[in-house]
């Protein structure tokens, strides 16, 4: 028969002291806790809520999001071709944005209520709400405000109107875009003054420069269009700090080289040329850049380094959306004065021909350019939009 003292020690050995099992107990909560709240902020509705709570990063995948459930709703009601989208910059809550205007043609047979009804569902499954909705007296237009709890992110004005002649209106307004290239090499004052600016600024970010990432990000904080500046070959060979493409190249070293450079700048919307005066003429060189391009869903910008570019009309043939430089802004200057100058061409030149696109450069002339012209751009009757707006 067992004694009481290995009784005793049975018994010790078979029960464990409470409190590591109650810590044990607490640590597995949090641990699920955690992961519960991971999913959460990975998911739509988590995304939103960490706009609302001030992670402003968060605003152009959200919009994405809410996007796209949109236009599910448009496609089942047959108006997704029907959309005229224009960005607008604005600022809320202090914060840049660029609010997405969608005008949207309907007949006579568009039920406003239904809509309503079938956008609201599918914005609350992508984590958003219809922030306001209201149908004029006559009931030909049914306006539709929707986003997060402190942001709008869309604004869709469904009209008994034509959509052709939507369109042609739209068309009509001159639309100017201001790029600046050559971000990534330095964070100094000029670069965190012209990404501060008040304006809808393109901004063409340099790939692994020692601050690509500070630019990049530093744009996309400021609400900014931002797209890769992709290093392509001049006609006269130039010190480079970055691998470019070049002519030489076979097929598969120009797809890695681009691809790489998109990838290290998560979140961008598009490509234009650095340099590439000899490059950007080249038939085999661009197909191949621009194909790339496509495959991400990017648009491309011709900077028309070189007047023989084809780099344009490629990428329209491969129904890859483009537009090209129309004025190099401080090319060949340091005068603010003449930099001054060629903005009010720029705009001329948006009046002559409906649209159009100058480049720039971060420094200090140019700043001080953008600084005295800003009332002068939002007067001139034109639409400052970015890049995104234009491109076709």
């Amino acid at each position: 028969m067992p004694s009481k003292k290995k009784k005793a020690r049975s018994n010790a050995r078979g029960k464990q002291p409470l409190a590591p099992r109650l810590f044990i107990a607490a640590l597995v909560i949090l641990l699920i806790a955690g992961i519960t709240a991971v999913k959460y902020f990975q998911s739509p509705a988590g995304r939103a809520r960490l706009l609302d709570a001030g992670f402003h990063g968060y605003y152009a995948q959200v919009q994405g999001e809410i996007g796209l459930a949109l236009k599910g709703v448009l496609s089942e009601s047959g108006l997704r071709d029907r959309v005229n989208e224009r960005g607008v910059f604005e600022r809320v809550h202090g914060k840049p944005i660029r609010c997405l205007h969608w005008r949207i043609a309907c007949d006579r047979s568009c039920d406003y209520v239904m809509i309503n009804v079938a956008l609201t569902r599918a914005v609350r499954k992508a984590g958003g709400t219809v922030r306001h909705s209201e149908e004029t007296d006559d009931g030909d237009t049914f306006l539709v405000t929707v986003g997060t709890g402190r942001f709008d992110t869309h604004r869709l004005r469904f009209e008994q109107a034509d959509a052709e002649a939507i369109a042609r209106e739209e068309k009509r307004r001159p639309r100017v875009a201001l790029v600046i290239d050559d971000l990534g090499y330095s964070r100094n004052g000029v670069v965190t003054d012209i990404l501060s600016l008040d304006l809808p600024l393109t901004v063409a970010v340099l790939p692994t420069l020692p601050y690509s990432a500070f630019a990049l990000e530093k744009a996309q904080r400021e609400g900014k269009c931002t797209i890769l500046h992709l290093p392509m070959e001049p006609d006269e060979a130039q010190g480079s700090d970055l691998a470019m493409v070049t002519s030489d190249m076979d097929e598969g070293e120009i797809e890695r080289l681009v691809a790489r450079y998109i990838q290290s700048l998560p979140g961008i919307e598009g490509v234009n040329n650095h340099q590439g005066s000899l490059a950007t003429t080249d038939p085999r060189v661009m197909k191949i850049v621009l194909a790339v391009v496509k495959d991400y869903g990017l648009f491309f910008l011709d900077s028309l380094t070189s007047s023989k570019s084809i780099a344009y009309n490629t990428a329209r043939e491969m129904g890859v959306a483009t537009a090209r430089n129309s004025v190099f802004l401080d090319a060949d200057t340091e005068d603010p004065e003449v930099v001054e100058r060629r903005i009010r061409e720029l705009v001329a030149w948006a009046h002559s021909h409906g649209t159009a696109v100058g480049i720039g450069h971060p420094r200090p002339w140019m700043l001080d350019a953008l600084e005295h012209s800003e009332s002068f751009l939002k007067s001139a009757g034109i639409e400052l939009v970015y890049l995104t707006d234009i491109v076709d």
